[in-house]
């Protein structure tokens, strides 16, 4: 029985790119003060992401805008030079040295062909480095150490895995990998994990970025989280599962069956107690960490949304862009819970 789907990021993404790509050769869409004066608010939001400290949202969009905003009041801190195409694949640097809550800032924008590097406290352009190939979608991630930033690039069914040195943006390796669906640091280690259509991959910076199958799965690898306590990562799928494993050996704690569509974004409470998980079924959901229990549960009013989230500083509310707006809701237990997930235990 056939049903209604909804498209991949990566085919919006597609879409988007073709519209703007006409719209710069008839020349409206090139940077100019006139765009940056017009677009101070996103056309639909792509990426909402939280500096290390949680007190600062990144925040993406289809028209190439990028803005920080206060975690608290969503109030605009900073707004960055228009880039046309869509902005994501945003992360920070980390937390180093403690408290400062992260200084730069990285943006994709695949219709450049070329990720940023930001100052995220004075809005200046750092560095831009130039991607092999063109017209694809993007995703990065900052070493916990603060040594690497690991791009992906994902183009035409295939992808490539860029391992540049943060201190010097020079690149170090690169490994092809079939489709991209997400890359996150494993915990301290130098080891970047990247999901695909086979399961999870291992590619490890200290050993001249040698590639391993580390989890193998018949669904795509689509979202990925580490635990900001205990050693911990979450892993959601193209099924709409998700695997919380040990980020050391690897192996599956446990396995909760959260919607029947794909995971867009997954990431965890300050506490390390709930998850929070965005689907295509157009959902965001907050379950218990532990036995995949549900807390929250909201619905975008955008049909086609394509969102990630993030959680307040002290973990009580649960923001994720809906269409234009940044929405702020609770992320506490709700009245009336849905069902519990269906909880698989792994195998003893």
């Amino acid at each position: 029985m056939k049903k209604n789907r909804k498209i991949p990021p990566e085919t919006w993404f597609r879409v988007v790119a073709l519209c703007l790509s006409l719209g710069a050769l008839i020349g409206f869409a090139g940077p100019s003060t006139a765009v940056e004066s017009a677009r101070q608010t996103f056309d639909s939001i792509y990426e909402v992401v939280a500096n290390p400290a949680g007190t600062r949202l990144a925040v993406g969009g289809t028209n190439g805008l990028l803005k920080i905003v206060d975690a608290t009041t969503q109030a605009d801190i900073r707004i960055f030079p228009v880039v046309p195409g869509p902005v994501y694949g945003i992360s920070w640097n980390p937390n180093l040295p403690v408290g400062t809550g992260g200084t730069r800032l990285i943006s994709g924008h695949p219709l450049d062909n070329a990720v940023r590097i930001w100052n995220a406290t004075t809005g200046q352009l750092i560095t831009r480095i130039g991607l092999a190939n063109s017209f694809g979608y993007v995703t990065t991630a900052w070493s916990p150490n603060g040594d690497y930033i690991a791009v992906g690039q994902d183009v035409s069914e295939s992808a490539q895995i860029f391992i540049f040195d943060a201190g010097t943006y020079e690149l170090i390796c690169n490994v092809s990998i079939r489709p991209l669906g997400t890359l996150t640091w494993r915990g301290q280690a130098n080891v970047v994990l990247v999901g695909a259509n086979n399961g999870l991959s291992a590619i490890d910076v200290s050993a001249n970025c040698s590639q391993s199958l580390v989890i193998n799965r018949t669904e795509s690898v689509t979202a990925m989280s580490n635990a900001p306590t205990g050693n911990r990562i979450a892993v959601g799928t193209s099924t709409g599962s998700v695997i919380i494993a040990d980020s050391t050996s690897m192996q599956a704690l446990n396995t909760f069956q959260i919607s029947t569509e794909v995971i867009s974004s997954i990431g965890w409470s300050p506490d390390g107690a709930t998850i929070r998980v965005t689907s295509q079924d157009n959902r965001v959901r907050v379950v218990n960490a532990s036995n995949g229990s549900p807390r929250a549960s909201y619905t975008f009013t955008q049909i086609a949304a394509i969102s990630s989230t993030a959680f307040s500083p002290d973990g009580t509310r649960i923001l994720f862009g809906d269409g234009t707006e940044i929405r702020d809701e609770s992320a506490l237990p709700t009245a009336t819970p849905t069902s519990t997930p269906t909880a698989t235990p792994p195998p003893h």
